[in-house]
């Protein structure tokens, strides 16, 4: 029955993260008052034996109550008192059960009644409260067949849908009367802090979400520094100064590590190896031989953040036992085990993400031996002091608002907030979560330097916080007239190797793998089961998928796609699917063959990008691959064409070379970053640089702003204004006048001398 497994699932305590709450003093509110005087017929020794609650729905008709919304199963009527009886539910028989109206049950809530088991010497009543199916707290009451009154406090109740459920065992008729629930202290609910925004060098935009009840709102935002004296600290315990002999230990003079305590002498005959092959560090490592041998850290003064050690099992199939353990400074606790089995190469056995926040020991010893010893070696662990904050301003009052523009800041530091919701009362909420404010801000570019027909400097300004900056290199073509563009070629020529498609190298990767070091151009990505073969990329497995960088492919919206390719057919035939973000096409092979196809593809966008795989996940290789667009006269595409990782954060500048800058023009952008532990953290990229090229023989117009210079037989006029454009040959002869707007203007010339008046300014240039 539906309603004897919402009973169950109350009983049966579970863990709900119900939001921590600051309280006040204020007025008690009853919530609940019922006294069951209509519950008019039945009597304490002769209950009546109709259920009032709804067999399908638990529900309970409002007139028998003071307020509606009474629930529960086995709900009988015993002359103004209330008997819970089990119910039997075609099995066996469920205790009953009594659910206050569901409804705003936060702050502190007390509880009294009175009730007593109608027969039996003793039993209990479980006084629950709840949230839907979960159960938020409990309390248990010891029942006799003596009337007494049972109280109790809640702290943990929520805002809405919360109820208080008065439960008996399977076995237990229970009455109950004049149930009595009240609320001795107002709550509001806690804000939800949001990820900042606006990150600027000196500050920030602090977010939140609304609170219900709240009034204002309190931000407080803060630094963090270790106390006097303290400091992160990283031990690595490697054993080599142990006194052995063979394979024992000395007793007279062990010489173990300081604070350490090891006892691998106590159980076993075996103390250490030192023979090549059984240690990860020269040239000592610990034997586990016997049930009980254990390895104990010192007791560190600040709590662990990380934990590891090297193992190795000394006979295939060991299902030995390895037990860790950590003190907590009070207690020791379990922390996990390992099997031996998982050690038989020699590998780390890492703990750090099973480390809670007050370990301050840690224990690991040979719970059970089986049929194997373990060489145990190299114990690293690092410790974290408990930073303090340092606040720039406290529970500052902000207003009825949901962010807040915090300025003023110390650049070079990290900054983190929370936020309290206060009511028109003055009652508070806990703080919310912290919010680290860790990211860094864009770098600042500045114009390229040395630049040259083939080469340009990238500059940027120096960025608090940063480790290093990426610096990605873009071409822009502008076509001068209407033509087909190439917008992408790879013919993997970087991949390297002796492998062929049928027997290829093989990677595998559960995500995503960056292609540079395979591809001429950056950004191609891989995902799945990544094979390589000479001159050849392409993959195996449901997941295998190699994605091309981002490609311009909006300017006819329709692009062609040449791919050589090699796919197995194992029988039948294999599909190669190539996806755009708006298209998809379909490459069959009837047999294990390279083949070259051409496809055309539609409604291309912005930023675009396509997609290999094959259907089934067969194993596949790209040999080639060449996309083309028509552009119309003017359009521009561009391209990133290289991305470097500058990892000294005190350089600020890179050198491209091997460009074309007579046919493109360039830009860079750079963004920041920083490693935090594991975790990688970058900027946004900087605004886009326009490296200016003028070729030799320019001539620029500083007083109108243009530039005049000519390539390939062809007149360049660049004009920063709307202008008057006049050609002479060096005879004086008018060859042509135009007048133009801001920008590029191009012009075919017969080879030869020009006067070329912008303006009211002359310059004269060659065309050759």
């Amino acid at each position: 029955m539906k309603r004897g497994l919402l009973c169950i699932l109350f009983v049966v305590l579970l863990t709900v993260n119900v939001s921590a709450i600051v309280v006040s003093e204020s007025t008690p509110v009853v919530l609940i008052n019922e006294d069951f005087s209509k519950f008019v017929e039945g009597s304490e020794t002769a209950p009546t034996e109709q259920d009032l609650a709804d067999e399908s729905t638990g529900a309970i008709d409002a007139q028998y109550t003071q307020q509606a919304g009474w629930s529960g199963m086995g709900i009988f009527q015993a002359g103004g008192i209330c008997a819970i009886a089990p119910v039997y539910n075609y099995y066996f028989y469920e205790g009953g059960y009594l659910n206050t109206p569901k409804g705003d049950y936060s702050g502190v809530i007390t509880y009294s009644f009175r009730a007593r088991l109608q027969e039996g010497d003793q039993s209990k009543i479980n006084v629950v409260m709840g949230e839907g199916y979960n159960t938020i707290d409990s309390y248990a009451h010891t029942l006799t067949t003596d009337w007494q009154t049972y109280t109790g406090e809640f702290k943990k109740g929520t805002f809405d849908r919360c109820f208080i459920q008065f439960s008996a065992g399977d076995e237990d008729k229970v009455l109950i009367d004049d149930i009595k629930i009240v609320r001795i202290k107002e709550i509001i609910p806690t804000p939800k802090s949001l990820e900042a925004t606006d990150l600027m060098r000196e500050g920030f935009t602090a977010h939140w979400e609304s609170s219900e009840r709240a009034k204002d709102y309190l931000l407080s935002v803060y630094s963090k520094r270790f106390p006097d004296g303290k400091a992160p600290k990283t031990v690595k315990e490697t054993f080599d100064t142990v006194n052995c002999t063979d394979s024992l230990i000395s007793s007279d003079n062990p010489q173990y590590p300081e604070g350490w305590v090891v006892d691998v002498v106590t159980h076993g005959t075996r103390h250490v190896y030192t023979d090549e092959g059984n240690y990860n560090s020269a040239s000592v490592a610990l034997a586990f031989d016997a049930t009980g041998d254990s390895i104990v850290t010192p007791l560190e003064d600040d709590p662990m953040d990380s934990f590891s050690f090297w193992g190795k099992t000394m006979l295939s199939g060991n299902s030995s036992k390895i037990h860790a353990e950590y003190f907590n400074g009070v207690e020791w606790k379990d922390l996990g085990y390992s099997f031996a089995s998982s050690l038989q190469t020699g590998r780390y056995i890492d703990l750090t993400s099973s480390l809670p926040s007050d370990c301050y020991r840690v224990k690991i010893w040979f719970e059970q031996k089986n049929n194997g010893r373990v060489a145990i070696d190299d114990i690293s662990y690092s410790c974290m002091p408990v930073r303090e904050n340092i606040y720039v301003f406290e529970d500052k009052n902000v207003g009825p608002v949901t962010s807040y523009a915090v300025e003023g800041l110390d650049e070079n530091l990290d900054y983190y907030y929370y936020v309290k919701a206060s009511s028109e009362n003055g009652v508070q909420s806990e703080p919310s979560d912290e919010i680290a404010v860790i990211g860094l801000v864009a770098p600042v570019v500045a114009a390229a330097t040395d630049v040259t027909e083939s080469s340009y400097t990238a500059h940027w300004e120096k960025t608090p916080k940063a480790e290093g900056y990426r610096v990605n290199n873009y071409s822009v073509y502008t076509a001068r007239e209407d033509e087909e563009y190439v917008v992408l070629e790879e013919d993997f020529s970087k991949v390297t190797t002796s492998a062929t498609p049928e027997n290829p190298d093989e990677f595998e990767s559960s995500s995503l793998v960056i292609l540079d070091d395979y591809t001429l151009l950056p950004n191609w990505l891989f995902s799945g089961g990544l094979r390589l073969a000479n001159g050849m990329l392409g993959g195996y497995g449901w997941q295998a998928t190699l994605q091309t960088p981002e490609l311009v492919l909006n300017n006819d919206t329709v692009f062609e796609v040449t791919v050589t390719a090699w796919a197995k057919v194992s029988s039948g035939w294999t599909d190669l699917y190539i996806y755009s973000e708006n298209d998809t096409k379909t490459l069959t092979f009837e047999k294990s063959e390279s083949k070259t196809l051409t496809v055309e593809m539609k409604n291309g966008i912005e930023k675009d990008c396509l997609r290999f795989a094959t259907d089934g996940g067969a194993l596949f290789f790209i040999d080639n691959i060449v996309v083309k667009q028509k552009l119309k006269a003017g359009a521009q595409v561009s391209r990133l064409e290289n991305s470097v990782i500058v990892r000294d954060p005190e350089t600020i500048s890179y050198s491209f070379t091997g460009l074309q800058c007579g046919q493109y023009k360039y830009g860079y952008e750079v963004s920041a970053y920083r490693l935090l532990g594991d975790d990688l953290v970058e900027s946004e990229f900087s605004d886009r640089q326009i490296v200016e090229y003028i070729p030799s023989g320019v001539n620029s117009l500083s007083a109108s702003g243009a530039k005049v210079y000519a390539i390939d037989g062809k007149l360049y006029v660049q004009a920063e204004v709307p202008s008057k454009i006049e050609i002479y040959s060096i005879s004086g002869m008018s060859v042509l006048e135009d007048s133009v707007g801001v920008g590029e203007n191009q012009y075919d010339l017969l080879p030869g001398f020009y006067i070329v008046k912008v303006g009211n300014r002359t310059t004269k240039v060659l065309v050759k």
